[in-house]
Order: C-alpha cells, then structure tokens, then sequence
C-alpha cells in the first residue's frame, strides 16, 4: 500500500508540475522598459543595414536583442547599470565562443559546464537565472557559427556594437522615481500587513495568516545579500 500511495504522490506532482508549466501567468513589463529596448533593436537594425554587410546587420540585431530581453527583467539595480553588466557579460562569452570554435566538437563539453553554471545561477533568483542563460547563448552563437578566429572577432565587435546601443538606450526617458522594484516589494508587503490586520480586528482570523510572510521574505529578497528563492507557498 505504502508503495502505491508513493506512486500516486509522485503521478500527482507529476501532474501538477505539468499543468503550472502549461499555464500562463500575465505579467505586465513595464512600458518604459520595452519601448527602451524595441528602440535599441531598431537602431542596431538601420545602422547595421547601413554598413552594407549583412554579417554587420544581423549580429548588432542579436546582440541589440538578447541584451534587450535582459533589461525586461525584473531589475534590482539601476537599468543601465544592469545593461552594462549584462553586455559585457554576453560580449565576453561571446568573444570565449571565438576561442572554443577551435577546439572542435570539444566545446560541446565547455558548452555543457556553460549552461550548467548558469542553471545554478537560478538560485540567486529568476532574473539572475535568466540573464545567465542569455550570456550563455552569446558563446554558443559564436562557437557555433565563427569559421575563423578573424570573423568570429567581427562578430564579438558587432554584438558589441548592438549591447551598446542598449545601454544608450536604458538613458533615455522617462526615468521615473529610484528603485521600483523595491518599492514595488515594500507597497505589497504594507498592503498586506493591514489587510492581515483588518482581519484581525474583525476576529476572522483563526490561526496566522501566510500572506504577510510571504510578501515580507518577497521584499528581503530585493536585497541582493538576503535573496533567495521564495518560500514555497503555505
């Protein structure tokens, strides 16, 4: 019987796991951030067709791109410091990816330790998680795709090129009031601490309520020396 109950348990979560996967939450990015980000693609698009080289156009259109999906995230930081470290990270693993492209099908195994590290990453939280994957993808571009080491190190400079128009662009406005996500945290929390006493003061509460803990280890975990991933829910 034990054996049987372990079985169902596990088809269940099994089950669970599938249908959260499936479904879609809607989350709203902020306006600002995306038209920043279009803005920077665009920009990389005419001034890469410009030059006349199509390896010139696509290259600052992926580096402008896959630096701009990380600015969506949710920042902690200030969004062009954020911008900063995430092209340099993508143009440094890129330019690491010119190198591994000599060693053959070898690299695979570098690749592999690659992405396995910034799986890890995913445990200081999702953007971080994110953002590692994405500079990941930097390598893998020019692992795969730099016959030489001469064309590989035009590549890095264009995806260079592009990361660097997403920096200019996260100096454009609106700028708005300093450390959103922060505040963003600290209103939940406020919200639900007097929601939480409310109830209390009604006497409709029984036992504590886990909302309140919930949004407060959500708030710590805007401090970058506290975070870690949230509590599963009560």
């Amino acid at each position: 019987m034990s054996t049987v109950r372990e079985i169902q348990g596990w088809t269940s979560a099994v089950g669970r796991s599938f249908r959260a996967a499936l479904s879609m939450e809607r989350v709203l990015s902020e306006p600002g951030a995306i038209v920043r980000a279009v803005l920077a693609v665009i920009a990389a698009a005419v001034l890469g067709g410009l030059t006349g080289d199509p390896l010139a156009w696509v290259m600052m259109s992926v580096g402008a791109f896959i630096c701009g999906i990380g600015t969506l995230l949710a920042p902690v930081r200030h969004r062009a410091v954020n911008a900063f470290w995430m092209g340099a990270g993508f143009s440094l693993a890129a330019l690491a990816g010119v190198w591994l492209h000599q060693t053959g099908w070898y690299f695979l195994i570098a690749l592999a330790v690659l992405a396995y590290l910034a799986g890890l990453w995913r445990a200081l939280g999702v953007a971080p998680g994110i953002r590692a994957c994405l500079v990941v993808i930097g390598c893998m571009i020019t692992a795969d795709l730099a016959a030489t080491v001469e064309v590989g190190l035009v590549m890095v400079r264009w995806m260079t090129a592009g990361a660097a128009l997403t920096l200019v662009a996260q100096l454009l406005p609106p700028y708005g009031r300093r450390h959103p996500a922060q505040r963003k945290a600290l209103a939940a929390l406020y919200a639900s601490l007097a929601a939480y006493a409310r109830t209390e003061a009604e006497g409709t509460v029984g036992h504590p309520a886990p909302a309140p803990f919930t949004a407060a280890r959500r708030a710590l975990d805007m401090l970058p020396r506290f975070a870690r991933p949230a509590a599963a829910p009560l």
